[in-house]
């Protein structure tokens, strides 16, 4: 299973892992961000 929307922060990612779920589609969230390297970092707690 695949999450391709609504991802936005962490704790989206956790309860999505929950059901789970581990693989991602992320797209408005880096792309509206000034700094997508940051947002990926702070989505996925790297």
């Amino acid at each position: 299973i695949i999450a391709e929307s609504g991802i936005h922060n962490f704790e989206d990612v956790k309860k999505m892992n929950e059901c789970g779920i581990n693989t991602f589609l992320v797209g408005e969230s880096l792309m509206t961000s000034k700094d997508p390297i940051n947002k990926f970092k702070e989505i996925f707690k790297n």
